[in-house]
């Protein structure tokens, strides 16, 4: 879990297909909540949004950019 002000922002969430015991898919996501301004009552005081916290919008396609760059560097940097 992300958390930000003992809050969670994202995540990252996984999945798996097993055939006879054996994993034949692995599905990995990122979830991270950026411009949310209202959350459910069910999870209003566990969890948060970049927009709740810091009282702005924040572009969507920025964050993914900026960390897919970040990913890709470090991922290089992995696999030397």
């Amino acid at each position: 879990d992300l958390m930000c002000n003992n809050k969670k922002i994202g995540g990252i969430l996984t999945e798996s297909i097993s055939q006879n015991s054996i994993v034949k898919k692995i599905f990995i996501g990122i979830g991270f909540n950026v411009n949310s301004k209202k959350l459910d009552k069910e999870i209003e005081n566990i969890a948060t949004s970049l927009c709740l916290e810091f009282d702005k919008e924040f572009s969507r396609e920025k964050i993914i950019s900026e960390f897919l760059n970040i990913f890709e560097n470090e991922f290089k940097e992995l696999i030397k």
